[in-house]
C-alpha cells in the first residue's frame, strides 16, 4: 500500500505523505487522485471533486502540520505562518460525522471540509498537553512523525516491524560484527 497510516494521528498521517524527506523525498500527493485516495483511505470520504486547487490546499496543510508537530518533537515554539494557516483551515467548516446504524460512522463534506477536520484535529494535538507526546521516528532516514501512545511514553519507531526491525537488525550485526563473527547466511 502507498499510503501508511502510522502516525495514530490524522495530521501526523497527512505529513506522512511525504516519505524520507531528508534523504531522497518523494511526495505521495503528486495528483488529485492521490490526495482523494489518501482521504478515502483516512476514512474521510469527500464528495465533489478534487481539484489542483484542492490539492494545493491539502499540500499547505499538509507542510503546516509538519512544522508544528516537528516544532513540537524539537522542543520549539511553532511557527507561526504554520500556525496561522492551521488556524485558519480548523475555523472553516470541518466534515459531519453520519451515524449509518449502530456501531457504523461515515463522514460527510467536500475536501475542503476534509482538510478542515485534519486542522482540527492537529490544533488539538499542538494546543494540548499531548503535543509532548509526538516523536519522530528513529529508524534513520525515516522521517516520520507519530504520536507516542505507548503507556511509558516509550515508543521509538512509526513501525517497530519496518523502521523498528531495520534499526534491531543493523544493530545486530554491528555487535557481530565487532566481536569478529561472520554473518550468518541469510541475515545480512
Amino acid at each position: 500500500m502507498r499510503f501508511q497510516f502510522l502516525g495514530d494521528h490524522l495530521g501526523l498521517d497527512l505529513a506522512a505523505t511525504v516519505s524520507w524527506r531528508e534523504t531522497r523525498p518523494v511526495d505521495l500527493l503528486a495528483e488529485p487522485a492521490d490526495l482523494r485516495e489518501w482521504l478515502t483511505l483516512a476514512g474521510l470520504r469527500p464528495h465533489g471533486a478534487v481539484t489542483a486547487d484542492s490539492l494545493a490546499a491539502a499540500v499547505d496543510v499538509r507542510e503546516a502540520v509538519y512544522g508544528a508537530a516537528y516544532a513540537c518533537v524539537a522542543g520549539r515554539p511553532v511557527g507561526s505562518a504554520d500556525l496561522a494557516l492551521l488556524n485558519d483551515f480548523a475555523g472553516r467548516e470541518p466534515m459531519r460525522p453520519v451515524v449509518v446504524r449502530a456501531g457504523v460512522m461515515t463522514w460527510s463534506g467536500g475536501v475542503e471540509q476534509a482538510l478542515a477536520t485534519v486542522a482540527r484535529e492537529t490544533c488539538r494535538l499542538v494546543g494540548s498537553p499531548e503535543h509532548a507526546r509526538v516523536r519522530r521516528c528513529e529508524g534513520a532516514p525515516c522521517t516520520r512523525l507519530f504520536l507516542d501512545n505507548s503507556r511509558a511514553g516509550g515508543r521509538r519507531w512509526c513501525d517497530k516491524r519496518a523502521c523498528g526491525s531495520r534499526v534491531n537488525a543493523a544493530a545486530y550485526r554491528e555487535r557481530r560484527a565487532a566481536r569478529g563473527e561472520r554473518a550468518e547466511p541469510g541475515l545480512s
